[in-house]
């Protein structure tokens, strides 16, 4: 067994030996998983596949292949959370503990699998682009349906309706089901599609302009305000021609500036967003259960610093039952009830579970997953990695992208095919793309 970093310029004439599988699998997975609260098998598929990576790690090491030190910090870290847990942590079941550990870090696994194959020349870049597409094609079909039934559309998978704009407008969810993973989808998408032109085309802010439009839709202000900043981080260090670039910025400023009218003539948006930030300590039923969330793993990571409460306390699927949600006043509210929000923030979630230990482990990782080096060592110019960077911080705070089993695939995909756009050569892919 041997530790160290693919080669990613190796075997450049090998065959792509998983693209097809690839291709068919990753959308297919992705559009079973939001299915996965109806059908418990479908919602053990995320597990599934991280005890089969697993296996593939650990035969390939018997074997003698190179192994990736990435996955040395992942697995070291799960281990040490969880001796961690059972040493220092609440009391919780064994089981769930250990299956806590491996599902924080779920987006990690799927990230660095991928990018083994991609590196390795078993799989390209285009296989990637074409998941994404398929899985963007089937959002917006998805979400077009959605608009068209109506509250029917939820009726129909029994899922409760969500409203924005004072309850006059239902949140469009797509097949994901869910506002913010049909948001999050779309703006992930956006963020990929000009990464492959980089640049703009009128065919390009289209496309960006319909996942846009869609986001609106979804009442989802982490998709849009994602989106603005990451096309914002863009367009600051983007080598675009000056002609594409102008009409790319002219498009975008007439759409902020049009949003910024239509809030200043509704404020709804504006102030449930305050609304938000001044009830973070607020446990009643108005309360912003992510500002709250994170005020109580902060307040608990202090606490027991610097750990926590340990794996399956707090904010996580494994802590329906934990002890922890009556010691902070939480366990009667409708929000741990009906599991309602409570998942997420990954930053929440960490805080609480593992403390300041978690998070700079979490962060560390980050940095090796979207910072200015890969973590093959080579390097990835500014106008990819910054809004890479962007991108999986606001992730990291406002949502459950590590460890949500659609978003953690999703997002996985999106980055190994953003950080190996740069790092690999594939004139297949790129030709007749311009």
């Amino acid at each position: 067994m041997r530790f160290g970093s693919p080669d990613i310029h190796a075997r450049r004439g090998g065959s792509m030996r998983y693209d097809r599988l690839f291709v068919f699998v990753a959308p297919l997975a992705l559009l079973l998983m939001p299915l996965g609260q109806f059908v418990p098998l479908l919602g053990s598929l995320a597990e599934l596949a991280q005890v089969l990576i697993l296996c593939f790690i650990l035969v390939r090491a018997f074997l003698g292949g190179a192994i990736r030190v990435d996955w040395l910090y992942v697995l070291g870290f799960v281990g040490i959370s969880i001796f961690l847990s059972f040493v220092f942590g609440v009391k919780r079941p064994y089981s769930s503990v250990i299956l806590q550990g491996f599902i924080f870090v779920k987006f990690f696994f799927f990230y660095f699998f991928i990018a083994d194959l991609v590196a390795r020349r078993q799989l390209s870049l285009s296989a990637l682009y074409k998941a994404l597409k398929i899985v963007f094609m089937l959002t917006i079909a998805s979400g077009v349906i959605n608009i068209l039934w109506g509250h029917g559309y939820y009726s129909f998978f029994n899922v409760k309706t969500d409203y924005r704009l004072g309850g006059l407008l239902p949140r469009v969810g797509g097949f994901q089901l869910q506002p913010n993973a049909f948001a999050q989808t779309l703006y992930a998408f956006a963020f990929a599609l000009v990464i492959v032109y980089d640049g703009f085309s009128k065919k390009i802010v289209a496309l960006i302009l319909t996942a846009f439009a869609f986001i609106l839709l979804s009442g989802s202000r982490t998709g849009l305000f994602a989106l603005i900043l990451v096309l914002t981080a863009f367009f600051v260090f983007s080598r675009a021609s000056h002609v594409s670039l102008r009409f790319a910025k002219v498009a975008f400023l007439l759409v902020f500036g049009f949003l910024l009218i239509v809030l200043s003539s509704d404020t709804w948006l504006v102030e449930k967003t305050l609304g938000n930030f001044e009830g973070i300590s607020s446990k009643d039923e108005s309360g912003y259960i992510r500002g709250i969330m994170l005020y109580e793993g902060v307040r608990g990571a202090l606490e027991r610093f610097p750990f926590g409460w340990g794996l399956a306390t707090f904010g996580t699927s494994m802590s329906v039952d934990s002890p922890v949600w009556w010691d902070v006043g939480l366990a009667n509210t409708r929000f741990v009830l009906e599991e309602r929000g409570i998942y997420d923030s990954n930053l929440a979630s960490i805080t609480g579970e593992l403390g300041f230990l978690g998070v700079a482990f979490c962060l560390l990782m980050i940095w090796r997953v979207a910072g200015p080096a890969s973590s093959d060592g080579h390097a990835v110019p500014s106008r990819a990695y910054v809004p890479a960077l962007m991108s999986m911080l606001i992730l990291f705070v406002v949502s459950s992208a590590l460890v949500n089993d659609y978003l953690s695939l999703l997002m996985a995909i999106v980055m190994v095919f953003v950080r190996y756009r740069y790092l690999l050569v594939d004139m297949s892919f790129y030709e007749g793309r311009r």
